[in-house]
């Protein structure tokens, strides 16, 4: 399972390219996980994991903001990306490493890890919160994003061909991701549904090349239609923060 995912990600990344500046924190993309990593809650920790942090994006942000990051992918041209823009930007805490979860070996815990849509990608997604509960302090925070089943576009499988593609196992309600967390040993501090109609059809679809061009107050407009087309269609994506118990 593992080389099938080393595969399956260093072909998925060869569509990114290398990259020398930090996300602001109206970035359209991560609009949402800014905001998420900007909580009081979150805040509050200084050393960070990032599981499947891909080309750095949030490893980066984080360290930039003064905390430490170790982030770590099974994509090695992923890795190389990141360890680029690390160089270029002159982050000395942050470190980005190739390796699986079920590879990962380390003596220090951590304040918080991130786990930005991985999980739907874990064959044993219980087994995955357990270990990541053993990397954290006591009281540390799991920061979990991963696709919700509760769209009408999703039920009316709209979205069937892109989770194949880019290899969802599944997808989650927010009381089957509550009592996963629960069972693991966490208790939940934050959990909403995001992204609705708008946000997923750019990120989903061959409409993707005009994110480029949001920006500045285009950003908070497209968001108050996205939020309000939620309400009526449901959303796509899970948010938690979630603490060690």
């Amino acid at each position: 399972m593992v080389l099938n995912l080393k595969r399956f990600y260093n072909k998925y990344h060869k569509k990114n390219k290398e990259y020398f500046k930090v996300i602001s924190d109206n970035n359209f993309t991560y609009f949402y996980l800014t905001k998420l990593l900007s909580t009081k809650e979150v805040n509050n920790c200084q050393t960070f994991l990032d599981i499947g942090c891909g080309v750095g994006t949030l490893s980066l942000y984080l360290a930039e903001k003064g905390k430490t990051v170790l982030g770590i992918d099974v994509s090695s041209r992923a890795v190389r990306i990141a360890n680029r823009a690390k160089k270029h930007l002159g982050l000395k805490n942050v470190a980005f490493k190739t390796v699986s979860l079920e590879e990962f070996a380390v003596f220090e815990k951590f304040d918080a890890v991130l786990l930005v849509e991985v999980l739907e990608h874990i064959k044993n997604d219980q087994l995955m919160l357990n270990k990541i509960n053993n990397l954290l302090r006591r009281n540390g925070l799991l920061i979990l994003t991963t696709p919700s089943k509760s769209s009408i576009m999703y039920k009316l499988g709209f979205y069937n061909n892109f989770d194949q593609r880019v290899g969802h196992l599944r997808r989650y309600t927010k009381s089957e991701v509550e009592q996963m967390l629960n069972k693991s040993g966490y208790k939940i501090v934050y959990l909403t549904e995001k992204e609705s109609l708008l946000r997923s059809l750019l990120f989903t679809t061959g409409f993707g090349f005009l994110i480029k061009f949001i920006k500045g107050p285009f950003v908070r407009f497209l968001h108050f239609i996205d939020e309000a087309l939620g309400k009526f269609l449901g959303y796509t994506d899970i948010l938690v923060i979630a603490q060690k118990v």
